[in-house]
């Protein structure tokens, strides 16, 4: 478990880097129209692309970490790179730093360490020759995807026209998507620490590690369209925190609801334990 805490630490903060790095791109090109009436693509600026090489690094670190821990610890971690943020955001990007947002800093720290204390010690490892029995052909997923055909379109269309004014729309929909990235990641990297490790639960040979790993790459660039829209409109003072936010909870509740990671929490006290972290570390982001 602490393999993949370390992982995710590490990777979350490179993605942060990388987030701010894009941010970047955006305000050179908002300066950019305001100096000379010229629209510069931000694709077409080196910050953008230093920011995603960033965020692919990150992702790759989180994807390795999904293997050696739960979603349910690896997500709620992730939160620490709002402690990054506040760092480049008030030195690099120069937005103004506010007594909110050190109290939030603070909370981010002892709700990541509860989390941390209370996450379960063992992880679901996903066998691929009975996936779809194990997991797929379940009241859970049916019920993960109906969450998702009931609010995916709705947001989209929202997105169109109140993007510019509403932070929480873009990200919210970046979030919903995120929970597929999450849950394909964490198939892909149980197969891959099974067979780093010689432990059995499928493997190679079925096609279940390449669709997962095919469907996590769509849903991950799908989600970062929604990141730069909001990124393009907001501060990253106020982006990063909201973003960690609304994907900590539904990446969480996600993959939880999926693998039925909760299970493997000891007793009612470690429940609470987590769930009272996740709440602080939700509470300081937001």
């Amino acid at each position: 478990v602490w393999v993949g805490v370390v992982l995710s630490l590490v990777g979350d903060i490179i993605i942060n880097m990388g987030m701010n790095s894009m941010k970047h791109a955006h305000n050179q090109v908002e300066r950019s129209l305001k100096e000379t009436l010229v629209h510069t693509p931000f694709t077409t600026l080196p910050a953008w692309w230093i920011g995603i090489i960033g965020l692919i690094g990150g992702e790759a670190a989180n994807l390795v970490a999904y293997g050696y821990a739960p979603a349910s610890i690896v997500t709620p971690v992730g939160a620490v790179g709002v402690l990054t943020n506040v760092l480049i955001t008030t030195l690099g990007l120069k937005e103004r730093l506010t007594f909110k947002q050190v109290v939030g800093v603070v909370l981010v720290v002892g709700g990541v360490v509860l989390v941390v204390y209370a996450a379960p010690t063992t992880t679901v490892i996903i066998n691929t020759d009975t996936l779809f029995e194990d997991w797929i052909w379940r009241p859970q997923f049916a019920a993960y995807c109906s969450i998702l055909v009931a609010m995916l379109p709705p947001l989209l269309w929202l997105g169109r026209t109140h993007s510019r004014r509403h932070v929480l729309i873009p990200i919210t929909t970046c979030a919903l998507i995120g929970t597929c990235t999450v849950v394909c990641a964490k198939t892909f990297s149980s197969v891959l620490s099974s067979s780093l490790s010689g432990g059995e639960g499928g493997g190679w040979s079925s096609p279940v590690p390449y669709v997962s790993l095919c469907l996590m790459i769509l849903s991950g660039a799908w989600s970062m369209r929604f990141v730069n829209t909001a990124m393009a409109y907001h501060d990253n003072g106020v982006v990063v925190p909201v973003y960690y936010a609304l994907f900590t909870l539904s990446t969480v509740g996600g993959a939880a609801l999926v693998f039925d990671e909760f299970s493997c929490i000891e007793g009612a006290s470690g429940g609470a334990l987590f769930g009272a972290g996740v709440a602080i570390a939700v509470a300081g982001v937001w």
